[in-house]
């Protein structure tokens, strides 16, 4: 995912995806921008229900293009030591 906010569409034919609609862009751009937010929290904010979120997340999940998500630490602020 490009570092500047912005989502490129992509078409996946090897795993039956059409190409990136307005909502599934949509939903990369809220999860790249804070990747901890609940299913519900998302489906409101793109105007779904949460099960079609769901969905919606996990096909491009399984198809590879949500690879993951992660977690930064920032070694000298941590609070373990």
């Amino acid at each position: 995912m490009p570092t500047n906010g912005t989502v490129e569409r992509r078409t996946d034919i090897q795993n039956g995806l059409s190409p990136l609609d307005e909502v599934y862009v949509r939903l990369l751009q809220i999860l790249a921008t804070d990747p901890r937010l609940s299913t519900p929290e998302l489906a409101r904010r793109v105007g779904m229900f949460a099960t079609a979120v769901r969905e919606r997340i996990g096909r491009p999940e399984r198809a590879g293009i949500i690879r993951g998500y992660r977690l930064g630490i920032n070694p000298p602020r941590s609070v373990c030591r």
